[in-house]
């Protein structure tokens, strides 16, 4: 499992209208004839004018809002630049803080990034977009009790804020690895997600991924079935659809699922799997 950026024109920062929670494509990630683990990500790197209004010097304000066009604009020089001089004049302004952290992220600089945005939540105890940006920091390093506390604080600040919550679930998937409890939890955490949206293909296709955890393979393909159902072009969800049915001996139907998989991406994995389905089925 890998975490999602974003390219030049899906980096907005805070002080830039968008709407809330902008969800990227899902990426391609490298298979093999065992599921991946947890491959469906929700792992927004955003941050949006969603946070508790702050009152910034007017100066901070409009270097914040010139910081975030450069930043959406992919010039991250000028963005910097913008960002410093707004926090001389705001030096606590915990949204200068969280584009600094994006504009860090962004040039590759991931250790700049999680020091920028530990500074917003020091002079923001409520700055949702920093919590989330550094759980997925987290959760890339493999640190994942980090990554789920910062999921966590960011769902204290808003439980609506479903993509944290399914981050959540993904990280208790990680930690499950070690402490089987947290199967139950990830599970909880997908099922909370599935209340308010039951046609999210990615919770169900992690729900998959758990029960194919457990060896319930009947259950696994059910969920898998309804992921490619609800996102066609689930390539992910298709390969894991046909591991599943090869293993319940269904050659047919894992014939078709690998062949979708080939149609939505061309990995080699799915072509290793429609040969072992075909293989099996003669």
């Amino acid at each position: 499992m890998v975490a999602r950026t974003l390219d030049a024109t899906g980096w907005r920062g805070v002080g830039q209208s968008a709407d809330c929670w902008t969800r990227p494509a899902p990426p391609t990630l490298p298979r093999s004839m065992a599921l991946p683990r947890s491959a469906a990500l929700l792992l927004p790197l955003l941050a949006l004018a969603c946070a508790p209004a702050q009152r910034p010097h007017p100066n901070a304000a409009l270097h914040r809002d010139r910081c975030a066009h450069e930043l959406a604009q992919g010039d991250l020089v000028k963005a910097e630049a913008e960002c410093d001089l707004g926090l001389e004049y705001s030096p606590k302004d915990g949204d200068l803080w969280v584009n600094k952290g994006l504009i860090a992220l962004k040039d590759g600089r991931k250790q700049d990034a999680k020091a920028a945005f530990v500074r917003a939540i020091r002079f923001n105890q409520e700055q949702l977009q920093a919590y989330q940006n550094l759980g997925v920091l987290y959760f890339e390093e493999g640190a994942y009790s980090k990554a789920a506390e910062s999921f966590t604080r960011a769902l204290k600040v808003d439980p609506a804020f479903n993509e944290a919550r399914f981050n959540l679930g993904l990280a208790y998937m990680r930690l499950a690895e070690k402490d089987a409890d947290y199967r139950r939890r990830a599970r909880a955490e997908l099922h909370k997600i599935l209340a308010v949206n039951p046609e999210l293909s990615d919770a169900h296709h992690a729900l998959g991924e758990l029960a194919f955890g457990e060896q319930d393979l009947q259950a696994a393909a059910a969920e898998f079935r309804t992921a490619v159902q609800l996102s066609p072009e689930h390539a992910t969800a298709w390969h894991d659809l046909g591991v599943t049915l090869l293993q319940l001996r269904q050659y047919p139907q894992a014939t078709e699922a690998f062949q979708e998989c080939i149609a939505h991406a061309g990995d080699p994995s799915c072509a290793q799997g429609l040969e072992a389905a075909r293989r099996a089925g003669n």
